[in-house]
C-alpha cells in the first residue's frame, strides 16, 4: 500500500487500485497480505474503511480471524491492528476519503483521542491549514450548493404569477417586504403587510 497510503504498512501488504476519486480521494482497491504477513502496530485513519475477504484469512487484534467471505466496516479514528495472515488473503477494500495511516502502539486510545492526535499532526505538517480548518470566523467553502435543495419548486401549489420578473424592474411584492426603487416607474405595487 506504499503507493497509495503514507506512511505505508509493512512489506507484504500489496494493493491494486481499482477506482480513485480525485476530489474526495475515496478509493476502491484489491489488496492482499502475503503468507506470513505480520504488522505489530495499531493504526487508525481519518476516513471510514470497509473490506470484504475474497479468499484467505487474516487476523486483527480487535476481532480475531476474518475468513473468506468475512466483512468489516470501520468508521474514522477507530483503532485496528496488529495484523497478520498465516497463509495470505485477497480482499476488496474501500475508503471514503484520503487514506492516511496514523500508526501507534496504544490499543486503548479512544476515537476522540485519535481525532485530537490527527488534528495535532495536521498542525505539525501544515499550521496554516490547521488554523484555517478550525477557525470559526472565516469564509471557507463548505462545498458546492446542491441545486436540488435550493431550486424553487414548481407545481400546483407554486404561485407562478408572483414569481414573474419581466424586465428586472417590474415585479410583484408577494414576498411581504418593501423595496426602495431608485428608478421612475409607473407600475402599481401591491403590498401584503
Amino acid at each position: 500500500m506504499a503507493t497509495v497510503a503514507k506512511p505505508a504498512v509493512a512489506n507484504g501488504c500489496l494493493i491494486k487500485l481499482l477506482n480513485f476519486n480525485p476530489i474526495s480521494h475515496a478509493m476502491t482497491f484489491l489488496y492482499c497480505m502475503t503468507p506470513n504477513f505480520y504488522q505489530d502496530n495499531i493504526s487508525y485513519h481519518d476516513c471510514a474503511e470497509e473490506s470484504y475477504h475474497l479468499w484467505g484469512t487474516s487476523w486483527m487484534m480487535q476481532f480475531g480471524d476474518v475468513p473468506t467471505g468475512g466483512y468489516f466496516w470501520r468508521p474514522a479514528y477507530i483503532n485496528h491492528g496488529a495484523f497478520a495472515s498465516e497463509l495470505g488473503c485477497i480482499a476488496l477494500g474501500r475508503v471514503d476519503s484520503k487514506l492516511f495511516n496514523h500508526f501507534h502502539y496504544n490499543p486503548w486510545s479512544t476515537p476522540i483521542e485519535n481525532q485530537d492526535r490527527s488534528g495535532a499532526r495536521l498542525y505539525q505538517r501544515d499550521p496554516l491549514l490547521y488554523k484555517w480548518a478550525v477557525s470559526k470566523d472565516h469564509n471557507h467553502p463548505h462545498g458546492p450548493e446542491d441545486f436540488e435543495q435550493t431550486l424553487p419548486k414548481r407545481g400546483a401549489k407554486f404561485d407562478h404569477e408572483a414569481a414573474k420578473v419581466s424586465d428586472g424592474k417590474e415585479h410583484s411584492h408577494w414576498h411581504g417586504h418593501h423595496h426602495e426603487h431608485e428608478h421612475p416607474h409607473d407600475h402599481e405595487h401591491h403590498h401584503h403587510d
